[in-house]
């Protein structure tokens, strides 16, 4: 691993935490990996809000919230593959942070307030499936996609949240959206608040399907 560390300049890291002792696979492949800094790529497949918590905290302790060479981010949230595999010892940590609320970003307060510290200064595209982040620290990007589909029965996407969001996204110029049994609050009101602005943007693109 020491040879490949010093041939590999620039590093990709795909993390997928499907499949039993994910969590300590994960540990094990970031104490392997090169340093941080050099990391081009960071790819999470997650399947429950634990998941996300545990790669977020992983992370930030791995790298000190440094992602200064990160050229590509994904966050990924697979709920169709976690209700196929139905995994019984993820069923003990069902939401508890959400406190019973209708709308939901799939990340707790604490995770996103962390997330938001990361340093991303060269990421220029950004992938997100199934989650929405209060702030992103990165100040170039250019292409952003957002998949957002059906959640558990009378959970509502928080767009007030989204919104915030887009409130990071100054230079972007291609974004992208699918919506697919996407649902939210129908007594969301904008008019009090000032409307975003994509003053850079090239290309937008929605595809939306099913019952959204």
């Amino acid at each position: 691993m020491t040879i490949a560390q010093e041939r590999c300049h620039e590093q990709a890291i795909f993390v997928d935490y499907h499949g039993k002792d994910a969590m300590k696979s994960i540990s094990d492949l970031l104490q392997l990996s090169c340093p941080a800094n050099r990391w081009k790529c960071l790819d999470a497949r997650l399947e429950k809000k634990r998941h996300c918590h545990d790669f977020i905290q992983r992370i930030s302790t791995a790298t000190d919230g440094d992602l200064s060479s990160l050229k590509r981010l994904s966050l990924r949230f697979s709920f169709e593959r976690y209700a196929l595999v139905g995994n019984v010892e993820d069923d003990e940590d069902e939401d508890e942070d959400e406190g019973g609320e209708e709308n939901t970003t799939n990340l707790s307060d604490p995770d996103s307030a962390l997330l938001s510290t990361w340093t991303l200064p060269k990421v220029h595209e950004l992938k997100l499936s199934n989650l929405i982040p209060s702030k992103l620290n990165c100040p170039v990007l250019q292409t952003c996609h957002i998949q957002l589909s059906d959640m558990e029965e009378h959970r509502s996407w928080d767009l007030h949240a989204m919104k915030r969001f887009f409130g990071c996204l100054s230079v972007v110029e291609s974004l992208s959206f699918t919506f697919e049994n996407a649902f939210s609050n129908g007594e969301v009101d904008f008019s009090e608040s000032n409307p975003v602005g994509f003053p850079k943007l090239k290309s937008l693109k929605l595809s939306i399907s099913a019952n959204t």
